[in-house]
């Protein structure tokens, strides 16, 4: 029955096109936020299985691109060129202006779209973590783009961020990078301008044709079955990153739902709800602990020693751009 929808709906949006490529110039912007490890991943793959919606590798274009030297978005740009497996020709002088910018974005957008072979695509999505605290910046680019933003249960986010190579195994700098994140999201959720839908990790792998229902609709895209019971499509996931994006190849499952319950000590889940209790509950997620302690002060120093190490392995222009959402570039 899946089969037959996805046919169906193909034969309904797809255009088949002879000789020249001709990629719609206005396609519309989607921007998947989220911390690291809320599904932002399993997200684009999800909705990259809809015929009207193309989301690339990450670009990074608003942290690490925009507003920064010229010298730095050459850097850049070989890179974005190399994942998106485009060839654009670096811009002469840097890139600075709103208008020179948006040009640009959509240089980048019809360059894909066009490797692809995909001129019926109505969105073209950008899917970077770190683009949380650019909202502002995007929206100024992009007024009418949309964005989704995925959270998930901050204890189950600082025991997947793990797996990821150049951040922390140390669980509460973790979850203070969860806070970090969710600081912004509480943030855009008081932007009235935002167009835009939140979504919890665990009703979209619990629910997923109704969380996936609930997107369509907001997109006003027809739904299409692909997206919610396809699986193993690796455009948007780089070679490079497989080993922690791996998952998200997978089909859509619950079973990673409240893994620190298994994995953590009650010591370990009494100290992150210490530090972020309030964050989790305003997101509805229950706490373990009913008092934590304030005893858990003797847990700081060695926090503090293990967010230091991570702080001196994170490139400063990175971290400065985190901290100060605005472009700083020192080379």
């Amino acid at each position: 029955m899946a089969a037959w929808h996805l046919g169906f709906f193909q034969r309904l949006t797809h255009t088949h096109y002879e000789g020249h490529l001709d990629v719609n110039p206005d396609v519309a912007k989607l921007f998947i936020l989220g911390c690291h490890r809320s599904g932002t991943t399993m997200l684009q793959q999800a909705l990259n299985r809809h015929s009207m919606i193309a989301i690339p590798p990450e670009t990074k274009f608003f942290s690490a691109f925009l507003g920064h030297s010229r010298r730095c978005q050459k850097r850049r740009l070989c890179k974005i060129n190399r994942d998106l497996q485009i060839n654009l020709q670096p811009p002469r002088q840097a890139i600075q202006e709103q208008c020179n910018a948006r040009e640009f974005f959509e240089q980048i957008a019809r360059a894909y779209l066009t490797r692809l072979n995909r001129p019926d695509v109505v969105y073209f999505g950008e899917k970077t973590p770190v683009h949380c605290g650019y909202v502002p910046q995007i929206k100024r680019l992009f007024p009418r783009s949309k964005f989704l933003w995925i959270f998930r249960d901050g204890r189950d986010v600082a025991l997947s961020l793990r797996s990821v190579p150049w951040l922390n195994r140390t669980l509460p700098v973790n979850f203070l990078i969860w806070l970090f994140y969710h600081a912004k999201q509480m943030r855009a959720a008081q932007d009235k301008s935002l167009d835009i839908l939140f979504l919890k990790y665990e009703d979209v792998v619990s629910q997923p044709l109704k969380e996936f229902g609930r997107i369509a609709q907001f997109l006003k895209v027809p739904f299409e079955p692909a997206v919610v019971f396809g699986h193993g499509n690796r455009e948007g996931v780089l070679d490079w990153e497989y080993p922690w994006k791996k998952l998200a190849l997978d089909p859509i499952t619950s079973s990673r739902i409240g893994l620190w319950r298994k994995e953590m000590s009650g010591t370990e889940v009494e100290f992150l709800e210490w530090l972020g209790g309030r964050a989790l509950m305003r997101l509805n997620y229950p706490l373990a602990s009913t008092n934590p302690k304030w005893s858990n002060l003797l847990g700081c120093p060695k926090m503090l020693l293990d967010l230091g190490s991570l702080v001196c392995r994170v490139p400063v222009d990175e971290m400065a751009n985190q901290f100060f959402s605005r472009p700083i570039c020192f080379g």
